[in-house]
């Protein structure tokens, strides 16, 4: 399943992908859906093996091993709202963000953002 969408981010109208592609740090699969859990295992080890095929998105394997573990087992899927799963660049933006994906890689990009001590300020 391919599909155009929306960038959330400046300078990037559209972009083609798998529906299946998400960004995200919150991803909830049954743990009895073991067809899932089978086909990402599976699409992660041949990502890694293949890891310079996928040039300077290599660092994403587990996100598009999801995509692919997706395609192949066609779970009922949707997304949770932007405001679930905001991410830092996204929060001056949001109204109501109800959870926040931080990574550490985020503080140096935006250092004023966080205390002596890497937590996020909040005033």
């Amino acid at each position: 399943m391919v599909g155009a969408g929306l960038s959330l981010f400046k300078g990037q109208a559209t972009r083609e992908t798998l529906g299946t592609n998400v960004s995200c740090g919150v991803v909830w699969i049954p743990p009895t859906l073991h067809t899932f859990w089978d086909a990402w295992e599976n699409a992660a080890r041949w990502l890694v093996a293949h890891r310079d095929l996928m040039g300077k998105f290599a660092i994403h394997v587990d996100q598009v091993a999801v995509a692919m573990a997706l395609q192949q087992t066609t779970p009922k899927f949707r997304h949770l709202p932007a405001q679930t799963n905001a991410i830092l660049e996204l929060l001056p933006s949001l109204q109501n963000p109800y959870a926040l994906h931080l990574t550490s890689g985020h503080i140096p990009k935006y250092p004023d953002w966080f205390d002596s001590i890497g937590r996020l300020n909040i005033d």
